[in-house]
């Protein structure tokens, strides 16, 4: 059924609401607050944990730009491959072996 102008006139006045007011006071937006600052204090935590977890990894890279000879690389690179891989793992490991442990773990 299609309105006319006529029929739209016969409604009558229209009822409108009062005024909504937009607040954040409910419990709900104290919870999701908290649960975006606990969100955001763990995410920090976690960079800045990572971020003091690979210090070992900057202070090689800093060595490594600093070396003179293959010697203070290989050194490095074992200071390295020690605290990523365990002693037990590396200590123990020279000359081929060693090669071939630096090969099975660097990317191509």
């Amino acid at each position: 059924m299609i309105l006319q102008t006529s029929d739209i006139k016969d409604i009558g006045k229209l009822i409108e609401t009062d005024k909504l007011e937009m607040t954040y006071n409910t419990p709900g937006w104290y919870v999701l607050y908290v649960l975006f600052m606990v969100m955001v204090i763990f995410v920090l935590y976690r960079l800045i944990s990572n971020w003091k977890n690979n210090k070992y990894r900057r202070d090689a890279i800093i060595r490594i730009k600093k070396a003179n000879t293959i010697y203070e690389v290989n050194v490095t690179l074992k200071i390295v491959a020690l605290k990523s891989y365990g002693r037990t793992d590396v200590a123990n490991l020279s000359s081929e072996a060693w090669v071939e442990f630096l090969n099975s773990k660097s990317k191509v």
